[in-house]
């Protein structure tokens, strides 16, 4: 299985950073501008066994997108795959 990681260092509380990205909506805020992504169905907040589902366009393709969070520990980390979508597991 692929795993992507990244570390990107915030000037915030952990509580406050940890806070914006347990709502799923505000991923469509932090893509980069030319990825084109609608949501489908996200819970409001995450939690260990949240499903989400996105739909991802590449030009006239749409590949649609569900992920599973699959550890979740506030306010440090959560964890989430791929459980069906566009890239290889």
């Amino acid at each position: 299985m692929s795993r992507v990681e990244r570390t990107t260092q915030i000037n915030g509380s952990t509580e406050l950073v940890f806070q914006f990205h347990d709502d799923p909506r505000n991923l469509l805020k932090i893509l980069l501008p030319y990825l084109r992504v609608d949501i489908i169905e996200v819970p409001k907040h995450l939690k260990q066994g949240a499903v989400l589902k996105y739909a991802m366009h590449v030009g006239p393709l749409r590949f649609d997108w569900t992920g599973e969070v699959v550890e979740y520990e506030a306010p440090s980390q959560f964890v989430d795959v791929q459980a069906e979508g566009p890239f290889q597991n």
